[in-house]
This record gives C-alpha cells, structure tokens and sequence, in this order.
C-alpha cells in the first residue's frame, strides 16, 4: 500500500516541481524580452529619434543683460514646437532664471531633411533675476512636440551677467564684428577689427576668455602698409588702427558651436590707466547659410550620430 501509495505522490511532487520550472522559465523569458525591448527603445531614442549638438557646444561668456546662444536639435520627425521646462547644473537655482525658446530656422531649414533627420534651430535666451551674477549648466531639459528630451553638454556652459561689452572714448570703434562661421577656425581666414583713439593709448594685446586665440595679427596706423603686430604697439591721439588677425583652437572642430568673449587690451598714457574694448563673440556651425548650402548641417549630423 505504501509503494502504491508513494508513485502517485511522487508524481505529483514532480508536476509541481515541473510546473515551477516552467513558471520560472516563462518568467525569465519575459524580463529578458523587456530588458531587450527597454534597451532597444534607448538605442532608439538615441540614434534614431533625437539628437542634439549640445555636446559640441562650447559657451564661456559674459554681459551683462543676457545669456543667448544657438541650439540644433534634430528629429526623424517635422519638429513643431520646442519648450523649455528647466535647467540643470553647479550650484543652480531654476527659479532664478528666466529662459525662452525662439525659433531662429529660416526658410531653407524649414524644408531640410537629411537621411530621414529634420531641424530646428533654436535660440536660447537665458537671463537671470535677482542677485545672481552667473550660471553655469550642463543639461538643459525641453519639450519637444510634447515630449520630454534632455540635452547634454559635456562642456559646462558658463556665462558671467556682468559688463562684458565695454566701448570707450579713448579707444573708439570703427569696425567691429562679432559673428563667424566656425569653418573659420584654424584657416587662414580671419576678419579685420579697426578704433581711432582719442587719447595717446598704448595697444597690449588681443585676447579670447576661452577657445579661441587670436594669430596670424597684422596693423596698420592710418592705413599704411600693414605688418606684423609686436605688442605693445603706440598709438597717437586721433590716429587709426586697423588690426587684422585669424582665430586658432585647439580645442574646436568646424562642426562646434562656440560664445566667448574678445578683448582689446590697452593702457591710456595721460592717466598711465589700463583699460579694455570688448565684446561678445560668436562662431557657428550653420549661420550664415550662403546659396542656399546646407553641407555644413550635413557634416553636423554625420558626426553626431557617428556615420563617418
């Protein structure tokens, strides 16, 4: 009777056990279809449903009303609407800035579509309330048509809310520029800055807050011939001087989008008082777009997502 007994026990334990097994087995397929299906979703969302250039992205500036600077974000879909939801970064308080998203695309942008990716080329405009007098942030999170997107910079954008354009009637502007295209950097191109001084000044020197530094930097005083520049360099009330020069990096690619700060460095000799001329200096991507040629957002999106 035992051992009649004991085969009906012993085969339903081994159902159970069977039963178990399968349950787990059955359990274990599922998480790893999901753990397949959640990693495949962030392939996704990386490569094939947004990007940004936010990573080549390189801002250390200062003025003193505003931070604004440009920003692609690209999608495999017509993008409609971008809104800003908050910043994150050292030491920053949201609720102390003020941020607003412009659409900054032009007619051509509005049409563009590369390898299935559209853009939109926005303006971010940061200003600050209160006592603050900087910020510093690293992710910048946006809406975009609806959906939540965090753009990264792995570059700290930095900006000072302080006099960073300062123009002076000892050293008076003439020609000033401040917009390149960054295919401008490391070339032989350059661009030509020009002041009459009112006063006997003494030039210094020329120099960048980060990235960029001035070279290849030539003169003239009262449109002579130009030559090399040897600072410091004498300049007598009411003369002109017209000061050309290219832009090196070792730090920026063509594809990098680059806000900083250019500085004029000089001394008044009446009141032996240094003194500066500067102002905020931009160097993108994609503007200006010439002829309707938009190879240069091309080679910006083969190197975000990585297809050289």
């Amino acid at each position: 009777m035992r051992r009649r007994n004991a085969r009906p026990y012993a085969y339903e334990k081994g159902t159970i056990m069977n039963k178990k097994c399968w349950f787990s087995f059955i359990l274990g397929l599922v998480a790893l279809l999901m753990l397949s299906a959640c990693s495949n979703y962030r392939a996704s969302d990386k490569n094939d449903g947004f990007v940004s250039n936010a990573s080549h992205v390189f801002i250390d500036s200062t003025s003193s009303d505003v931070l604004c600077f440009n920003l692609a974000v690209f999608s495999k879909s017509e993008i409609e609407k971008v809104e800003y939801l908050g910043l994150e970064g050292t030491n920053n308080n949201d609720a102390d800035y003020v941020v607003s998203i412009f659409d900054n695309n032009i007619d051509i942008l509005n049409d563009y579509e590369y390898k299935g990716w559209h853009i939109k080329y926005c303006m971010v405009e940061v200003k600050c309330l209160g006592n603050v007098d900087n910020c510093n942030f690293e992710n910048l999170v946006l809406s975009i048509d609806g959906n939540k997107q965090t753009v990264h910079s792995d570059t700290a954008v930095k900006h000072k809310y302080s006099e960073g354009n300062v123009f002076s009637d000892k050293l008076q502007v003439a020609v000033f520029p401040v917009e390149f295209s960054t295919s401008t950097i490391n070339t032989s191109a350059g661009t030509v800055y020009e002041f009459r001084a009112s006063d006997d000044i003494t030039l210094n020197g020329i120099r960048f807050d980060e990235y960029i530094v001035a070279s290849n930097i030539m003169y003239s005083i009262n449109y002579e011939e130009p030559q090399p520049a040897e600072f410091p360099i004498e300049v007598k009330k009411d003369q002109t001087i017209k000061l050309s020069l290219s832009f090196n990096s070792n730090q920026i690619e063509s594809t990098d989008y680059v806000l900083t700060n250019i500085y004029f460095d000089y001394t008044v000799e009446s009141t032996n008082t240094d003194a500066y001329c500067g102002g905020v200096v931009v160097f993108d991507p994609i503007y200006p777009i010439n002829s309707d040629d938009v190879s240069a957002i091309n080679t910006l999106i083969e190197r975000i997502i990585g297809e050289k």
